[in-house]
């Protein structure tokens, strides 16, 4: 007997309708399992990308209401962090407009699901001159941690052998242990570096720190960089259901995959449309540590002075599902090589969007393992290095898209990376500097790339592509390179960077041309190869359905979406042959004033409700280009 369907999938009714049923869920059970479409598909190879369309707060950033308690200017630290720990969930505690001048930090406690939130960047204005531990030797401004020292170089607080559920994209693993193991709390996931390059083969997979100048993975568990946060969804027995599924390909026993966790996760809780300043303290200015579906959004930070340590304004250790966005950060003007912007350290499936960072030379840098997650849309503006640093190893599976600022680099002077993906950004070179001029600086052992849909470049570059032991600082791509310019030690020059590296629909300013080269494409690879795409089509974006209408428009006008990309024409920045168009985040700077209280530093008057609009009306559909023939 067959079973007929009307147009609706309706179950024939000239069968018994228990029978009926009974076959439609038994079609359903035995059916295979489909990954619905991405936007990436017939352009990416399904093993060079993933589903990047959830990173960020699961559900997005919570609209929260109900006050719980409001401050006024004079209020201390002390009365902040208890305001905080005694307000009810998914409640806010108002701080009102004016200075707050503090001497010590705020900190969460630990505690859940409560919001942080200011009259708004320009108006709520906390001045540090003293931090909050965090549970980490230097602290931070703003500290949201769970409350322990779950941390990898101390082995993690609880610890267990990974024994099955190894394929990408496996959402139910098998561990030896799982003791304080809590569903709804987040897992980090780890295995043995690579011995010897690579996996499956030689010139594959190279994920290792041991290959780099200096040695890495500070933040994770000794010789294990390669680690993926998840979360929690279900425990029975020894199989633990984690969400989202497995992301690397290159999970396995001869690694010995091992898990570590806390007893504790803050989660739900964030801070919003307020000031702060750590011109007195030096970084962090906010630092999330054991933290899950937490938020920064409308926030600028500013350090004017001339910090003598290690800085960043975001500090993310053992995180998962973090937003940042709709932010402005600002500094130092002193810029050194440990100057750092937003940094990841042991981090999954963030979302840093729709932000301004002025002057900091490593505005977007993980210092740490980094996968699955979407840096996008960000504005970098003032520095003479590259706006995406890649400083660690263990960093795989990231998407950067629609950002506006000087390039990406990739070293090796910590370890490797793997399957990163560039998209419709707008990288239009630095100044003469070590690395200002190289767009795309791609180091040794740096594999699987894929850089699509860029407006790449400045008019000064005069060289398309090095292959060469060492950059000349005016190329559009720098492959295989060993930095050895950098530290004086030298790592092998890496051939396979440019072998396994996709580049299609890029526009450069060296050759004048949007490039579909098909021998740009690693279509003949044994491992992870990408088929030349059938078409020049590209999607507006890789992660988002449509135009993000919550901040895309501004009142300086509402951007052409997409805003970059090969396709795009009459762009409104010269240069670029018409294919880049402003991005919010960057119109938000240019029209922002100039902050008095700041004199000559430059430092901009910030506020993300007035700086960003909803872009209401139908969104457009992306523009096409012709199939290739």
């Amino acid at each position: 007997m067959r079973l007929q369907t009307d147009s609706l999938g309706k179950a024939d009714a000239t069968l018994p309708h228990s029978l009926a049923a009974w076959l439609v869920g038994l079609l359903i059970i035995s059916a295979p399992m489909v990954a619905h479409a991405q936007p990436w598909s017939g352009i990416l190879d399904p093993s060079r990308a993933i589903d990047w369309s959830s990173a960020g707060v699961s559900g997005g950033i919570p609209t929260r209401t109900t006050i719980c308690a409001t401050l006024n200017p004079g209020a201390t630290a002390v009365q902040i962090n208890s305001a905080i720990s005694s307000c009810p969930a998914s409640q806010v505690v108002f701080l009102k407009a004016g200075t707050y001048n503090l001497s010590s930090g705020v900190d969460f406690g630990a505690t859940s699901n409560v919001t942080l939130r200011g009259a708004g960047g320009d108006q709520t204005k906390l001045v540090f001159s003293g931090r909050a531990s965090c549970f980490f030797s230097v602290g931070a401004a703003v500290c949201l941690s769970s409350g322990e020292n779950n941390y990898g170089p101390n082995g993690g607080l609880h610890t267990a052998n990974w024994t099955a559920g190894y394929a990408k994209g496996a959402t139910v693993i098998t561990l030896s242990n799982t003791t304080g193991l809590t569903v709804g709390n987040h897992l980090m996931l780890d295995q043995l570096d690579d011995a010897s390059d690579g996996y499956p083969a030689i010139g594959d997979l190279y994920v290792c720190e041991t290959c780099s100048k200096q040695g890495g993975n500070n933040f994770g568990r000794s010789g294990r960089s390669q680690l993926q946060v998840v979360t929690v969804t279900a425990i029975n027995g020894s199989n633990v259901t984690i969400s989202p599924g497995l992301y690397m390909p290159n999970w396995r026993s001869s690694q010995s995959p091992g898990a570590w966790w806390g007893n504790r996760t803050i989660k739900n809780s964030g801070v919003e449309n307020l000031s702060i300043d750590i011109t007195s303290t030096g970084s962090p200015g906010i630092m999330f540590f054991n933290a899950l579906n937490c938020w920064v959004k409308g926030v600028r930070v500013v350090e004017a002075g001339s910090p003598s340590s290690t800085f960043s304004y975001v500090r993310l250790m053992n995180v998962g599902r973090i937003t940042i966005r709709d932010s402005y950060f600002y500094g130092p003007t002193t810029q050194t090589t440990d100057t750092y912007g937003i940094t990841a350290e042991l981090a999954s499936d963030l979302l840093v969007e729709n932000n301004i960072i002025q002057w900091n030379p490593g505005a977007l840098e993980q210092n740490g393992s980094d996968s699955g997650s979407v840096w996008a849309y960000n504005f970098h503006v003032g520095s003479w290095v590259n706006t995406v640093t890649e400083h660690e190893a263990g960093v795989g599976m990231v998407l950067y898209e629609g950002n506006s600022g000087t390039g990406l680099t990739a070293d090796i002077i910590h370890g490797s990376g793997n399957f990163i993906t560039q998209f419709r950004n707008h990288w239009y070179g630095g100044t003469s500097g070590i690395t200002g001029g190289t767009v795309n600086w791609l180091a040794s052992d740096h594999r699987f790339y894929n850089v699509i849909g860029n407006v790449l470049g400045m008019t000064t570059d005069a060289i398309y592509e090095a292959n060469v032991s060492v950059q000349t600082g005016r190329e559009i791509f720098s492959l295989g390179e060993d930095n050895a310019a950098i530290t004086g030690t030298s790592v092998p020059f890496d051939a396979r960077v440019k072998a396994t590296l996709m580049r299609w629909g890029n526009y450069d300013t060296v050759t004048g041309t949007s490039r579909f080269v098909a021998n740009e494409v690693p279509s003949g690879l044994s491992q992870f190869a990408n088929p030349v795409p059938a078409s020049q089509n590209l999607p507006a974006s890789l992660y988002l359905s449509g135009q993000p209408t919550a901040w895309w428009g501004t009142p300086w006008g509402i951007p052409a979406w997409p805003a970059v990309g090969p396709d795009v024409s009459n762009g409104n920045i010269s240069g670029w042959g018409g294919h880049a168009n402003k991005i919010p985040a960057r119109l938000c700077y240019e029209n922002s004033t100039i902050d008095s209280a700041y004199g000559s530093g430059n430092v901009r008057v910030f506020n993300a409700g007035t700086c960003y609009v909803q872009a209401a009306g139908q969104v457009p559909a992306p523009p096409t280009m012709q199939p290739l023939r």
